[in-house]
C-alpha cells in the first residue's frame, strides 16, 4: 500500500513522511535476485540498462507505466539526493506543477509530482528508490491523473515494486540483456539506445490504437522463421549516387493467381538506384515481400559489393559517358538513358528524381487504425532519434514471420537509403522500407498516419 498511501496525500503539498520513518540501507552481503515476472495480463519489454512494465489497457494514455532505471551510485545525504533525482527526472516528462517531500517507508524512498504534459494533460509520477547490493536502484510509476489511488493497478505495482526491494533486486548500470536468437552483437550495439525514463515518456505518448489483442501466433516447430538482414559494415554501405522512379512496362516474373507465376511484359511502378561503385539496382517502389528481401526493408540492408547479390535479376552496372548514362542489366536489354535537367530520358521512359528517405529526423505519432473490432498499430518518433513502436512488427508479418521482432518496444531509429531502421533497446535491429507520402508513413507499403 506504500504507493497508495503517496498519492492520497498528493493534494496536500508540501508532505510530510507517510507511514513509519527507519533507515532504507539493505544489507551490504545482500545478493541481487532474478527480475520477478510483471503483474498477471501486464506488458514487459527487457531493455538496455532497464525494463519497462505496464498495465494493458487499449487506451494507452490510461495505462499505469513502471519503469526500472539502471542502478546508480547515490550522493550524500541520501534523502537530498533522492528528492533531487526524483525532480529532474520529472521535469525531463514535461511542467512539474507539484511535488512532495521525500518519503521514507523501509526500505524505500518515496516522491510523487504532478506533471503537465502536452499529450497526456496531467499525469502523476511516483519515484521510488532503495539501496541495492551495488549501488541505488530506482523505479518510476507514472498514471493519469484521474485514477483513483485504490485502483488495483496501483496495488499491482506497489506489490511489485516490495517484491524487489525484498530480493534486492538491481539493474547493473553496463549491463545490456542478451540478445534474442539470430541477433548479432553488431547489430545491438550500432546506434545509441534509448534509456527506460526516455522509452517510458515515448510509450506514454503512443494514441490509443484499440482492443487489445488475443495471444500471438508463432512458428510451429520446423516453420521457417525470417531474421533481418545484417546492417551493413562502412566498407559495405556505398552511396547512392541517384535515385529515380518511373512508371512504365517491365519485364519479368508476375503473380498469375492459382496459374502460378508467369514471365513478361507488365505495367510496373519502379525505382532506379545509381550507386557510387557501378552497381545499378531497379526495384518496384512498395514492397511485395513480408520479410527477408530489400522490397521489404528498403536499401539499408542491401549489400551492392556482394557478387551473389549483384549477380541477381534486377541488377546490372551502369556508367556514365558526358551527358549519357549506360545500364547492362544482368537479364534484360541494355538502357542507353541521356540527362535531361534531373531527369533521365530514354527508350520511351521517363525516370523522374525520387526523394529517397535518407538522413532525416522525424517528430510525431503515427497511427495505422485497424477494424473497429481490431486493435490498430502505432509508432512514436522524436527529433532527437528516438522511438517507440506498439504492433510495427506486422510490417513484416508480425511474431508469426518475425518471431524476434519486438511488438512492444523502443530505441534509437535511423532513416537511411529509403529504410526506417529502428535499433530495439533489447538488441534486435531491423531496417523496414520507407516511403513519406505527406503525413503518411508507409512502412513495407502499410500506411501509418500521423495524428499528431
Amino acid at each position: 500500500m506504500r504507493l497508495l498511501c503517496a498519492l492520497a496525500l498528493l493534494s496536500l503539498l508540501p508532505m510530510t513522511a507517510c507511514g513509519q520513518n527507519p533507515s532504507s540501507a539493505a544489507p551490504a552481503s545482500a545478493q541481487a535476485a532474478q527480475l520477478p515476472p510483471p503483474p498477471p495480463g501486464w506488458l514487459a519489454g527487457q531493455v538496455q540498462g532497464g525494463v519497462v512494465v505496464s498495465s494493458p489497457e487499449p487506451d494507452q494514455r490510461q495505462r499505469v507505466i513502471l519503469t526500472l532505471l539502471p542502478i546508480t551510485q547515490p550522493g550524500s545525504p541520501l534523502k537530498d539526493w533522492f528528492g533531487n533525482q526524483a525532480v529532474a527526472l520529472a521535469q525531463s516528462f514535461g511542467a512539474v506543477t507539484g511535488v512532495t517531500e521525500t518519503m521514507e517507508q523501509a526500505p524505500l524512498l518515496i516522491r510523487v509530482a504532478k506533471v503537465t504534459t502536452q499529450a497526456r494533460g496531467d499525469l502523476r509520477a511516483v519515484f521510488v528508490g532503495y539501496v541495492s547490493p551495488h549501488g541505488y536502484q530506482m523505479a518510476v510509476v507514472m498514471a493519469p491523473e484521474g485514477i483513483d489511488e485504490k485502483d488495483p493497478r496501483l496495488q499491482a505495482a506497489s506489490d511489485y515494486i516490495d517484491k524487489l526491494a525484498a530480493s534486492h533486486f538491481e539493474l547493473a548500470a553496463n549491463a545490456a540483456p542478451a540478445a534474442p536468437p539470430g541477433t548479432t552483437a553488431a547489430q545491438g550495439a550500432a546506434q545509441p539506445l534509448a534509456n527506460p525514463a526516455s522509452g517510458a515518456r515515448l510509450m506514454a505518448l503512443m494514441p490509443p490504437l484499440g482492443p487489445p489483442e488475443g495471444p500471438p501466433m508463432y512458428p510451429r516447430p520446423g516453420d521457417p522463421i525470417m531474421q533481418p538482414r545484417p546492417q551493413l559494415p562502412p566498407d559495405h554501405d556505398i552511396p547512392i549516387k541517384g535515385s529515380y522512379f518511373m512508371t512504365g512496362i517491365g519485364y519479368g516474373a508476375v503473380n498469375a493467381g492459382i496459374n502460378g507465376s508467369a514471365y513478361g511484359s507488365h505495367a510496373v511502378q519502379q525505382i532506379l538506384l545509381l550507386y557510387a561503385n557501378g552497381v545499378a539496382v531497379k526495384s518496384d517502389i512498395f514492397g511485395g515481400n513480408l520479410a527477408g528481401h530489400h522490397q521489404s526493408e528498403g536499401f539499408a540492408t542491401l549489400d551492392v559489393t556482394d557478387p551473389s547479390v549483384v549477380s541477381q535479376g534486377g541488377f546490372g552496372r551502369w556508367s556514365q559517358d558526358g551527358q549519357t548514362i549506360n545500364i547492362n542489366w544482368n537479364y534484360a536489354p541494355p538502357e542507353q538513358l541521356q540527362i535531361d535537367g534531373d531527369k533521365l530520358v530514354g527508350g520511351g521512359t521517363t525516370y523522374n528524381p525520387w526523394p529517397l528517405a535518407d538522413g532525416i529526423r522525424l517528430d510525431g505519432a503515427f497511427v495505422r487504425p485497424g477494424d473497429p473490432t481490431l486493435r490498430g498499430q502505432g509508432i512514436v518518433l522524436s527529433q532527437d532519434g528516438t522511438f517507440a513502436s506498439d504492433g510495427v512488427n506486422v510490417t513484416m508479418g508480425a511474431e508469426l514471420v518475425m518471431p524476434y521482432f519486438p511488438r512492444v518496444g523502443y530505441g534509437a531509429y535511423e532513416v537511411k537509403k529509403g529504410s526506417l531502421v529502428l535499433h530495439y533497446a533489447n538488441g534486435f535491429t531491423v531496417a523496414i522500407a520507407l516511403n513519406i507520402d505527406g503525413n503518411t508513413l508507409l512502412l513495407n507499403n502499410f500506411g501509418y498516419q500521423r495524428v499528431r
